[in-house]
């Protein structure tokens, strides 16, 4: 995923802010717009992250999902 490298590279300064979020046992689910700003422009992508954490509270799993057509 070149772009999603880019991204990073190309952000001058990158926010996230939680919309919603729930935990259920070990697995936490967060409604997101993560946000760049590239080239004096804010870009938001609204993401679906999920967390699945072990018995001692580590992360074990993580997976965003979002659109990558909104994606810069």
């Amino acid at each position: 995923m070149g772009w999603l490298s880019d991204l990073g590279e190309r952000s001058a300064e990158d926010r996230i802010e939680v919309l919603r979020s729930s935990i259920d046992g070990s697995t936490i689910w967060a409604e997101r717009v993560d946000s760049h700003l590239i080239d004096g422009q804010w870009h938001g992508i609204p993401v679906m992250g999920v967390i699945e954490l072990n018995a001692d509270q580590k992360v074990v799993l993580m997976r965003d999902y979002f659109d990558p057509a909104l994606a810069l």
